[in-house]
C-alpha cells in the first residue's frame, strides 16, 4: 500500500506514516528522558522525510538490507550537509531505536564517531 504525495514529491509508503505515527506513541510511554525522545522523534521524521525524495529506498521499512543501505545514505548525507559528530552519533542512535522498536533491529554498517 502507498500513500501518494502532492506536487514533485515521490510515492511515500503508507507503512512509514504508519510507523512514525505508532513511534511517535511508543515514545510518549517510553522510560527514555523527554529531551531524548523529541530529539529520536525529530531525528525519525527528518529520515521519513528524507526517504520521501528517494524512492531507491521505498522498502526502508520493510527489509533489514534496505534499512541498512537507507541508514546509510541518509547518515551520509547529514554528515555531508554538516551535522556535529555528537549529533551525527545522536542521530545513529534514534535510527536503531526506531528500528528496535519496528522489529527489524537496529540498521547495520553504520559509521561509529569518535568525539
Amino acid at each position: 500500500m502507498r500513500a501518494v504525495t502532492s506536487g514533485a514529491q515521490l510515492e511515500v509508503p503508507a507503512e512509514s506514516l504508519d510507523v512514525l505515527g505508532a513511534y511517535r506513541r511508543h515514545l510518549e510511554r517510553s522510560a527514555l528522558a523527554v529531551s531524548t525522545r523529541l530529539v529520536y522523534l525529530r531525528h525519525a521524521r527528518g529520515f521519513v522525510a528524507w526517504l520521501r525524495g528517494h524512492a531507491e529506498h521505498v522498502d526502508a521499512f520493510v527489509e533489514c538490507h534496505a534499512r541498512d543501505f537507507a541508514c546509510r545514505d541518509y547518515v551520509a548525507a547529514r554528515r555531508a550537509a554538516g551535522l556535529a559528530p555528537a549529533s551525527v552519533r545522536t542521530l545513529v542512535a534514534a535510527l536503531g531505536d526506531l528500528y528496535r522498536f519496528v522489529g527489524l533491529g537496529p540498521p547495520v554498517g553504520l559509521p561509529r564517531l569518535r568525539l
